[in-house]
């Protein structure tokens, strides 16, 4: 039981990190959210998602 539980724990932080990888390369090729695309975001969800007007 436990060795499940420490493979569960490990494949979600090989996971994690795999995605905190992608979104740092993202970001080292300026890969960013345009105005636009943030603003239809809030749009989206409301005033909940931008509590700064």
């Amino acid at each position: 039981m436990a060795d499940e539980a420490v493979s569960g724990y490990l494949d979600h932080e090989r996971w994690k990190a795999e995605h905190i990888r992608e979104a740092l390369r993202e970001a080292d090729a300026g890969d960013f959210a345009s105005d636009d695309e943030v603003e239809a975001t809030f749009n989206r969800y409301g005033n909940a998602a931008n509590p700064h007007p």
